[in-house]
This record gives C-alpha cells, structure tokens and sequence, in this order.
C-alpha cells in the first residue's frame, strides 16, 4: 500500500512542490477529553440571565453537546430555578452516524424548533470535529426565529476571516492555542452590538492554505489506509467540507499515535483530545512525507 503511495507522492511532489522550510510539529497543549477545554471566566450565569426571559412556548436554551462546562452548568442552574411548567436546557447532538454538527442539520432544527427557543448557541469552527459552520446564515437564522444567537468562537480564529457577527448576542471561547502557529488565545467574552471584537480574535494571514487543503486530502487516503484493521480510525477525511484537519481516533493509543507525527515532518501542528489527535498538515511539507507520517502511524498503532 506504502509503494503506490510513494509512487503517488513523487508524482504529486512534481506538480505541487513544496515552499519553504519544514520544522517538527508544534505540540499544543493536551486536554484531558472531549469537553475539558477551559472556559474559566466567563461569566456564563450572568450572560444567559440578562437574555432569558422564559415566556412559553418560548422559553428554551440549546447548545452543542460539546459546550464548555461552564455554559452547561449555569444553563442547568437557570433552568433548575424556574417553576416545573416553565423552562428546557438542551444539546445539540450530530446525527446517528455522524460526528459533527453540520449548518444543514442545524438550520433545519432552527426552522422546526427556533420559535421555541430564547438563546441558541453555535460553535463556529470546532477542530475536535473539523467541522466549519455557516456563520452569516445561522445568525440570520437564529434572529429570525425570535432567539438570541451566541457564538463559541474556540478555534475560529484560525479559518474565519471576518470577525464575529454584530447582530449576535454574545460571543465567547476558550482557552486555547492557534494551530497555525501555536499562539495562546486565553478565554474571554464580548456583546458585539456593545464592543468591537478584541484583538486576540483577529486572523492573520494563513500563508500556503489552498496547499494545506491539497495536502489533507491525499493525507487522508494514505492515513486512512494505513490504519485500517487496527482499531483506530480516520473520522475526518480532509477537504471536502468543514477544516483541512486529520481527526484521528484511537482511544487508549491515541498518545502513542500523537508521539509518531511529533517525530515527523509532515504536520504544522498536533493537540490531543483524550483518544482523539486533531493535527494539521504543513504547507512547506511533500508530499512523501506525508507517506513518512502515515507509515509511522501505522507502526506505532500495532507496535
């Protein structure tokens, strides 16, 4: 399988060279599962109760199900303070047999349901997924239905241009670290319609992109192909929707698999979430190295 690929990359590497100067992976922080980003600060009880107002059949809170602890907790808590008639907290959650929330399956939910709800919540770029959504029409959306739009902006800083959306009622993200170039981004929240968005959250210039797109999508064959039988997956295969990323999950092996690509050449970066390992491919890698990086994958799931 590794000879048609090398054959393959050489053919790639021809046509789509590479610029610039490979160097290892930047190991951002690690957390310790799924849901343990941290949102420490953020005010979340006093937000949601300046923009609740529970009147039914209008009188519900939503948001993924991978929200910050904090969110769902104080979203609880108001909801748990009201008379037993009034009030409902719930979670988005993808489709069976999907892993992210997409904007089709959340607008549709905003069509049947949004009348329903006071303050619906969105994430707009979540690399645990590599999932993207459609920003400008989810707000639309949201308003239209009657709710207050937030937006969890963990993560955007990196794949959206434009800042947030001033006609959203709040916005807010974790702690975390860009993947492009590793920059912590501490937590926070603002109101837009009141502030201008804080400099933390302004993009810069994501140099060699289109390539990174390139890149992840014949890193997902080689990488996919390369796990198969092992017990460890490929859940995002690369570019056709949402993010340039490789999500892997591997459960129990997934700190042995993360090790392997920090060995390597072929990726920008890489972060853990529990058995899950999101990485991003360099835009100054080849192609071959990709190959390098599937094969180091695949020897250290089955060592």
């Amino acid at each position: 399988m590794l000879d048609r690929a090398r054959a393959l990359a050489a053919e790639r590497d021809l046509d789509d060279p590479a610029e610039g100067t490979t160097a290892a992976p930047l190991q951002l922080p690690d957390h310790r599962d799924l849901a343990a980003e941290d949102a420490a600060g953020i005010p979340f009880a006093d937000i949601l109760a300046a923009d609740f107002d529970p009147a039914p059949p209008r009188d519900r809170i939503e948001h993924p199900w991978l929200a910050p602890a904090g969110l769902d907790s104080a979203a609880e808590r108001l909801i748990d303070s009201l008379p037993v008639s009034i009030g409902r907290h719930n979670r988005y959650r993808p489709v069976p047999g999907e892993d992210a929330l997409s904007t089709g399956d959340l607008l549709d939910f905003v069509a049947w349901y949004g009348h329903e709800y006071q303050v619906l919540v969105f994430r707009a770029a979540d690399v645990r997924s590599a999932s993207r959504l459609d920003i400008s029409r989810l707000t639309e959306a949201g308003i239209a239905a009657g709710a207050r739009v937030y937006w969890d902006w963990t993560g955007a800083v990196d794949w959206v241009r434009s800042a947030p959306p001033r006609s959203a009622s709040a916005v807010f993200w974790s702690t975390h670290a860009s993947l492009w170039d590793g920059r912590a981004i501490p937590s926070g929240w603002y109101r837009p319609a009141e502030e201008t968005a804080p400099t933390t959250l302004s993009p810069d210039g994501l140099v060699g992109e289109d390539r990174v797109w390139r890149l992840a999508a014949f890193a997902s064959t080689v990488v996919g192909e390369a796990l198969e039988g092992t017990g460890a997956s490929l859940l995002h295969p690369g570019p056709s929707e949402g993010l340039p990323l490789l999500v892997l999950e591997a459960g129990q092996r997934a700190q042995p698999l993360a090790a392997a690509l920090a060995a390597t050449s072929g990726f920008r970066s890489l972060v853990r979430y529990g058995g899950r390992v999101v990485a991003l491919p360099d835009p100054a890698s080849t192609y071959d190295a990709i190959v390098d990086c599937a094969a180091a994958l695949s020897a250290a799931v089955r060592s």
